[in-house]
């Protein structure tokens, strides 16, 4: 299909993109806010947040993830994991073109590009058409889908930018092709080629509305966004790129960067950090000054160049020093934020790698050794993937800050293959 090759270009444009930078997650600079969300319970409640680039969500009792086609459901507490079908009976056979075109399991679906549970639901995204999405829900303890709305966009890539569902509304990135020739798209790795639209999604009654997009010629993508209680922290990018295929060799010849704040009532975007803009902008291969590792709800964080302390340039214009290096360390880097909880590697004067909890709020610091070949990337409120297997890009262990911050338990899931 040609949305399916759109999808592999997309893809590999993503890993390009995301070689020239090092993104943190949902950080926190100072008190931490309010939690986001409806209360009103469910399965899952508050906040679910979910990745379609890798098939994944996040929600308060567990994860999914698309696996060989199956929506598998990982529970934090018991670490069991099954599928997302509500026939016990069900053999759950994935669908497969030639050998299973009309599935009839629940937790299978064509071209399904993520599974999100929230409240007593489960909602899924299909890549139905080039440009065109399919939302569906079904309650978890019923059977049969309903399609919420058919969306004109395709699906986004951004390293570090969730979608979201809280309480009735899902927030989605979404995308409109510049280039389509026939069901193929002709794409040459840049962000022209696939832009990004903040999308508001009414899940009862299917109607959806443009939140956020930056108009004129030269489209921007979403590159973080962080939620809270009243609107969207996002951090967008606009870049010039070439990528040779057959070399795989990134040329950039511009890139910059700019933060905005978008409520949920729509009473308007707001510009921030608009002094960050030259820093963060660069021509020709030139470095930036500065390259931001996360956002949060109070401001974009960065390493200094001498690698020594970690800085927020915050929304209400002032510029902190979050952590500056203790003695008999010689470098940092930010491996992930989430909350207000910091996770970084420090290197020691004998090039030794130190795995570091700092609590935003309290300074203090927990420092451990560090195992091989695993960094940490942020997911909701204070919970850390644990990346193990870097051949594959798959993530193996979920683990919460506390197993750093408090040594509770190495491992709440593992996951095989």
């Amino acid at each position: 299909m040609g949305w399916n090759k759109r999808w592999n270009a997309g893809l590999k444009r993503f890993m390009a993109v995301a070689v020239l930078f090092v993104i943190g997650v949902t950080a926190g600079c100072g008190k931490k806010a309010e939690q986001t969300g409806s209360k009103g319970g469910g399965f899952c409640s508050d906040i679910s947040v979910f990745d379609c680039l890798l098939g994944q969500s996040f929600c308060d009792k567990g994860m999914v993830r698309i696996e060989e086609g199956l929506m598998m459901f990982y529970e934090y507490e018991t670490g069991r994991s099954y599928p997302l079908c509500s026939d016990a009976y069900c053999e759950h056979v994935p669908y497969d073109e030639k050998k299973n075109p009309d599935p009839v399991c629940e937790a299978t679906m064509k071209d399904l590009k993520t599974a999100c549970v929230h409240g007593d639901y489960v909602y899924t995204i299909q890549q139905t058409g080039i440009q065109e999405l399919t939302v569906q829900a079904r309650n978890l303890k019923e059977s049969g889908y309903r399609v919420v709305a058919k969306l004109p966009y395709c699906q986004t890539f951004s390293t570090s930018g969730y979608n979201a569902i809280i309480g009735d509304k899902a927030y989605l990135l979404l995308g409109e092709i510049d280039k389509v020739f026939g069901d193929e798209l002709i794409s040459s790795y840049t962000s022209n080629d696939l832009y990004t639209f903040l999308v508001e999604l009414d899940l009862r009654t299917g109607e959806y509305k443009t939140l956020f997009h930056i108009e004129g010629e030269e489209k921007y993508q979403i590159l973080q966004t962080v939620y809270d209680k009243e609107g969207i922290y996002c951090r967008c990018y606009y870049g010039d790129v070439d990528f040779d295929e057959e070399t795989m060799k990134l040329t950039v010849n511009e890139y910059r960067e700019a933060f905005y704040y978008v409520p949920y009532d729509g009473t308007g975007v707001k510009e921030l950090c608009k002094e960050l803009v030259d820093d963060v902008s660069y021509k020709n291969g030139e470095m930036p000054v500065v390259t931001v590792s996360g956002i949060s709800e109070y401001g974009a964080y960065f390493v200094n160049e001498e690698m020594t302390k970690v800085e927020c340039y915050c929304y209400d214009g002032k510029k902190e020093t979050v952590f500056e290096l203790p003695e008999g360390y010689t470098r940092l880097h930010i491996d992930g934020v989430s909350g207000n909880k910091m996770i970084m590697t420090l290197t020691d004067s004998k090039m030794n790698d130190k795995i570091a909890g700092l609590d935003l709020t309290t300074g203090e610091l927990i420092i451990r050794d560090k195992l091989e070949n695993i960094s940490y990337v942020a997911v909701c409120d204070e919970g850390f993937w644990r990346y193990i297997d870097g051949e594959q890009g798959t993530y193996r262990e979920l683990c919460t800050y506390r197993d750093i911050f408090y040594g509770e338990g190495t491992t709440l899931i593992s996951i095989e293959g």
